[in-house]
């Protein structure tokens, strides 16, 4: 809110201007404070009449900040925050968008107090005086902005009304408002050419030049490491290029903070205002989260390994390892949770217990896993993690009866909603090179500037959705009830004009990068915005004919941009004679032993491994083989164990074979043994109600062959 929006408080000869803010506003007016009314609690009293009820039903959280969102849009599309403002008796009687808009003002008019507290203060400033003000203030503001809502430009222009309009000669003005819209580099080159004229659509074209490029790499390291290499170039080819005349953007992601500090170190050069980097994760939420999950039984395999191999566990981190290898190769009972003793055995207890049924146990349960965590002192803050969260979720849970049955989706949803507090800036230093994000403006000029990431997704970002309205009917409710709502395509025009302010802070030369290939090696597209830059450049028939990749980088702008250094001469090793073959002074045969100390008999697959690679079948003598991680399904060889059991069941050994009637009746009840047996339960996650229904959909004995035949599968 208030974007590029500026307060100069005071009337010294050298004063400051500060963002302009609801809550600034609402201390220099002295503005009482509000408090709105949880918006859950009026969605709750709503029932079926609203037109997102079933929505509501299935996920009310989600639907709950949505229509929250749309709210707000729509009180701040009004200049004086009253509910008759929003007049749509112009909309078509049987449209969608009248029946939102008509449920969402209904919603508003139920309750006054719905209002946000920071549009409540806004409110309370439209009913002021200039008499009210604590000090004397004026306001800095583009009023050619088309981003600012008419709330926004109902509190500016009255701000105006009590402290008077600067002139557009104003300092403040020019150096916060004019100097910005600006495109600094010439119109000669192709750099000022695109800065000029990226959005127009009939524009002639330009010779390639210097002065812009678009270069690719590997990946978002190797972006880092190009920047740095060019920055280094710069400083060392022109003496009077400062580290403060350069300027760096980088998309969201935690990992070009961390890459460019990592990079700029090495290279001895000076970063400003880097992106925060997390110095660790926040493994006290993960771990309250895995096993709160963990406590609706059957238990993921994904989430109880998660949270065996977790550091914050009272056990050593090679037992979690192997607990947690354990469960996702099937066995939930493993041989090292056999030894255990003391905290060790009560936490291995506690998460194989049963799921909770009151909100009291519930509560207890997680009592219980605070008081069992590490005492290990190296991982102390991560370990007060995990108990502050669990504690704060005791508290939301304190609320509810503890007699009634347990909110365990409600506790998933908030342990899963926590967020450890983001990391700050970096610090900022005077003569270092300046680093921004990609959703804020440049604040002051710059010689070169370097654009990083410049993939698909970012310059411009992608406009957020709109839950409740198609963009077409953002557009007939802004005409027939002037009410200006969020859509797709103002989205993207303001991403577009913020991209072109970014670029345009550029006076010499524009360096954009790209990554080929994500961090998992998966293949990238450029930006978006790519076409609209090879539409200016003459020549270029191919929007793509504009990249530059480093992998052709011999006689290319690389050359101008980067000091290569010569590669190394590596003389290639003499291979060693390998045996052909090894001795080993025990039986292979004997690695897999019974109780007794005898050697286990090799299956056929095991000896048809053996066969086909003698080191496959090693690695699985010695239990060193990959066990990949992924959610459990029901595959041949589960269906094969079920039926297996079944059949086991069903047709006992020296007993006479059962009649059809005993079948039909049988059947479903050694179904529901079968999944809920412990190992074969957790490896389905299947669900009580899933089971119920299976158990009450009885098969016929014409269709046990048919069912057997799908479940077949020899056990290993």
């Amino acid at each position: 809110m208030f974007e590029n929006c500026h307060l100069r408080i005071g009337e010294a000869p050298f004063t400051s201007c500060m963002p302009l803010s609801a809550q600034l506003l609402g201390s220099l007016y002295a503005l009482p404070q509000s408090t709105e009314k949880p918006l859950r609690e009026a969605l709750d009293t709503l029932g079926d009449s609203v037109p997102w009820a079933e929505s509501f039903a299935v996920a009310p959280e989600q639907t709950t900040g949505a229509v929250g969102a749309m709210l707000r849009h729509i009180m701040m599309a009004t200049r004086d925050l009253e509910p008759t403002s929003v007049m749509i008796d112009a909309l078509p009687g049987e449209g969608r968008a009248r029946l939102h808009l008509d449920a969402l003002r209904n919603l508003w008019i139920s309750s006054d107090a719905l209002v946000p507290s920071d549009l409540a203060t806004l409110k309370a400033f439209l009913a002021s005086d200039a008499g009210d003000a604590l000090q004397p203030l004026q306001v800095v503001w583009d009023r050619d902005c088309v981003q600012l809502t008419p709330l926004e430009r109902a509190v500016l222009e009255h701000i105006e009304t009590h402290h008077g309009q600067l002139s557009e000669e104003d300092d403040d003005v020019v150096r916060l408002i004019s100097d910005r819209k600006l495109a600094r580099a010439p119109g000669s080159c192709l750099a000022g050419h695109v800065q000029r004229h990226l959005l127009d659509p009939n524009v002639p074209v330009m010779q390639l030049d210097d002065s812009l490029s678009i270069l690719s790499v590997r990946d978002s390291l190797t972006e880092c490491e190009a920047a740095a290499a060019i920055v280094q170039r710069w400083l060392a080819d022109d003496a009077s290029l400062a580290a403060s005349d350069i300027g760096i953007i980088v998309p969201q992601g935690a990992e070009y903070g961390h890459y460019l500090a990592e990079t700029f170190a090495h290279a001895g050069l000076v970063a400003s205002s880097l992106p925060g980097v997390g110095q660790r994760r926040n493994i006290g939420g993960e771990v309250l989260l895995h096993f709160l999950q963990c406590r609706r039984r059957p238990a993921p395999a994904m989430a109880l390994a998660s949270l065996y191999c977790s550091p914050v566990l009272c056990w050593p981190e090679e037992v979690g390892t192997a607990l947690a290898a354990a469960v996702m190769g099937g066995d939930f009972q493993p041989k090292e949770a056999r030894d255990f003793a003391g905290r060790q055995a009560s936490l291995f207890a506690l998460i194989r217990s049963a799921s909770p049924s009151t909100n009291g146990q519930l509560k207890e349960q997680i009592r219980s896993f605070q008081r069992l965590l590490s005492d290990n002192e190296e991982i102390a803050e991560d370990v007060a993690e995990a108990k502050q969260q669990a504690s704060r979720l005791i508290a939301a849970l304190g609320n509810a009866n503890d007699a009634a049955e347990a909110e365990l989706e409600k506790a998933i949803q908030m342990a899963a909603a926590y967020q450890a507090v983001p990391p700050a800036r970096g610090a900022y230093f005077l003569g270092g090179v300046s680093v921004m994000m990609a959703h804020e403006t440049p604040k002051r000029p710059f010689s070169k500037l370097l654009i990083l990431g410049f993939n698909d997704g970012a310059y411009p970002s992608p406009p957020t959705g709109n839950p409740f309205f198609l963009d077409s009917e953002v557009a007939s409710i802004a005409e027939d009830c002037g009410i200006q709502l969020p859509s797709q395509a103002l989205g993207l025009a303001a991403a577009l004009e913020l991209f072109t302010r970014q670029i345009g802070a550029a006076s010499e030369q524009v360096i954009l990068i790209l990554s080929e290939r994500d961090r998992s090696g998966s293949s990238l597209s450029v930006s978006s915005s790519l076409p609209l830059i090879s539409r200016l450049v003459e020549g270029i028939e191919d929007p793509e004919d504009l990249i530059v990749p480093l992998s052709h980088c011999e006689g290319t702008i690389w050359d101008r941009l980067v000091a290569w250094k010569p590669r190394p001469v590596i003389e290639p090793a003499l291979m060693s004679e390998v045996p052909t073959h090894y001795a080993f002074d025990f039986n292979l045969l004997g690695l897999r032993q019974k109780e007794d100390g005898s050697a286990r008999a090799q299956s056929p697959s095991r000896l048809e491994k053996l066969l086909v690679s003698p080191l496959a079948w090693l690695l699985a003598e010695l239990g060193a083989e990959h066990v990949s991680w992924q959610p459990e399904a029901l595959d041949v060889m589960l269906r094969g164990s079920l039926a297996h059991e079944v059949f086991e069941r069903l047709f006992v050994p020296g007993k006479a074979h059962p009649s059809s009637e005993e079948i039909e009746e049988k059947v479903p009840e050694l179904c529901w043994i079968a999944f809920a047996h412990w190992r074969r339960f957790s490896r389905l996650r299947l669900g009580r109600s899933s089971a119920t229904r299976l158990r009450q959909k009885s098969p016929s004995p014409r269709s046990i062959g048919r069912w057997s035949s799908n479940l077949w599968m020899p056990r290993s």
